[in-house]
């Protein structure tokens, strides 16, 4: 393989990860937008590349917690689906009551299963 050849193939798998991200960082986004509704996402930001799917709410961030025990989404998507968490971050927090939290526990736990297309 010559240099640019693999320049090329580079590029090739960027493109791919970004769609894929994209596509993960849409249907999260759906999913969570009945308790979350102003949920949105990026790939990457200031200090995390593509391979970064990361999530904003303005209504939820760290400067709108409304109390001590709210819930971090972070944590939930860590407990339940620990195959992501590592290219998921929420730079400025999202933040759950206790209520949210269980209802957010159970839409993430049935993504597991869920059926995509190969688009």
């Amino acid at each position: 393989m010559k240099f640019l050849e693999l320049v090329e193939e580079f590029k090739k798998k960027i493109e791919e990860v970004e769609n894929l991200g994209k596509r993960i960082g849409k249907i999260l986004c759906d999913a969570l937008r009945p308790i979350i509704p102003d949920i949105t996402y990026s790939l990457g930001w200031y200090e995390a590349g593509i391979d970064t799917i990361c999530l904003w709410s303005d209504s939820r961030s760290i400067s709108a917690k409304r109390a001590m025990e709210d819930i971090p989404l972070h944590s939930i998507i860590r407990e339940t689906l620990p195959e992501l968490h590592y290219y998921l971050d929420m730079p400025y927090g999202i933040y759950l009551s206790k209520d949210e939290a269980e209802e957010v526990r159970r839409i993430l736990s049935n993504l597991k299963n869920l059926e995509v297309s190969g688009e």
